[in-house]
Order: structure tokens, then C-alpha cells, then sequence
């Protein structure tokens, strides 16, 4: 899917960065995205300043993010954390997100996955945003298509196997 998006461009940057990040993280897509734009709050969805950088054993960065929320705690208002480790390859977390991070810089209370829009405001990126991009590089590429859960779970399998 890499080859076919402009990660130069705000929007194809978010997605791929969020599309590598929820598939390491082993997290549901929902956990780092929004459901419309006027829906955002710093207290329920992942900001920039929920994220930091670390190194494992081996001297590969990992990075953690704080979720405030979580499909598995909506109510109790008490979220998680989850991390991804630096990888080989076109689907590294780490690359995607530092080249997000460097197309669409925001403060540390916007939405990790915000993209500046022609009018150069920063938009948080939606879910259905994100499902008709990989919608579409699916059928492009003639591949199955990849919802959210389908997401999740590949991603285990590739942990598991």
C-alpha cells in the first residue's frame, strides 16, 4: 500500500502513520481515530503529547502511546498504553509516524493523526476517512478488503506466527 500513497501529502502520511501504528500496536483503529471532525476532545482521543520515544534491549526505538480511552474502558474513563517497536521494512511504525509528525506538526494537545487541510488547519483523521483510503488501495491493488477489525486481527496473526 506504501507504493501507492504520496507520504508528502498531509492526508496519505496520517493514514499510512496510523494505518502501521494501529496494525503494530495491536489496537483498534477506533483507539486512534475520531469519529467526525467535531468530535475531538484531548480527553478521549490520543494527542500528541500521549506519545514518547524509548529504546528496547536491542537499541531499537519503541514508542508508547497513552490512550485515554479504550474499546475495553469506555466508561471507567480510564484508557491504556500501548507501544510499538521500530521495524524492518515499508510498514515501520517508527518512520511513518516520525514522516507524519514532519508533514503535519501540531501542539501537544492535537490529535496525533491530525492533517493539515488545503486551508492549513489541522483536522483530525476520521474513521471513515481512513476506511475509504485502504477501501480504496485495497481494490487498487486487488486486495482484500481491510476493515477495522480485519486490522486487529492480522495483526495478531503476525505476532503469532
Amino acid at each position: 500500500m506504501k507504493q501507492c500513497l504520496q507520504l508528502d501529502e498531509p492526508l496519505d502520511a496520517a493514514i499510512f502513520a496510523c494505518l502501521t501504528t494501529c496494525f503494530w500496536c495491536i489496537t483498534w483503529l477506533g483507539e486512534f481515530t475520531v469519529a467526525n471532525l467535531k468530535v475531538f476532545h484531548p480527553m478521549k482521543h490520543v494527542t500528541h503529547s500521549a506519545m514518547s520515544c524509548m529504546h528496547n534491549c536491542h537499541g531499537l526505538e519503541v514508542i508508547k502511546f497513552n490512550l485515554p480511552w479504550t474499546k475495553m474502558t469506555p466508561s471507567t474513563g480510564q484508557g491504556e498504553s500501548v507501544q510499538c517497536a521500530q521495524q524492518e521494512g515499508p510498514a515501520d511504525p517508527v518512520s511513518t509516524l516520525h514522516n507524519h509528525l514532519h508533514i503535519n506538526p501540531g501542539p501537544a494537545d492535537s490529535h496525533l493523526f491530525s492533517w493539515k487541510a488545503k486551508d492549513r488547519a489541522l483536522w483530525p483523521l476520521t474513521h471513515n476517512q481512513f476506511i475509504k483510503c485502504i477501501s480504496a488501495l485495497a481494490i487498487q491493488l486487488n486486495l482484500p478488503n481491510i476493515k477495522g477489525h480485519s486490522l486487529h486481527i492480522e495483526s495478531t496473526l503476525e505476532y503469532l506466527l
